[in-house]
């Protein structure tokens, strides 16, 4: 469907990567797409999906104690 090729195009020009591996990730429900990021930079890719129509989550990192 249309989403899943936005979501490969999307995944592609954030990680840099090939369409087939892209296409790999899409196929899983939920995607850790970046790992490790400044909040501005994950919120950026937030609007990405959303602007596109496609659910997407922002989660921090837990501080361990």
């Amino acid at each position: 469907g249309g989403k899943k090729q936005k979501a490969i195009i999307i995944i592609m020009d954030l990680l840099k990567t090939g369409e087939d591996e892209a296409r790999d990730m899409v196929r899983s429900p939920v995607i850790p797409v970046l790992k490790r990021v400044k909040k501005s930079e994950a919120d950026a890719a937030h609007k990405l999906f959303r602007d596109a129509l496609i659910t997407a989550r922002i989660t921090e990192r837990k501080v361990r104690r």
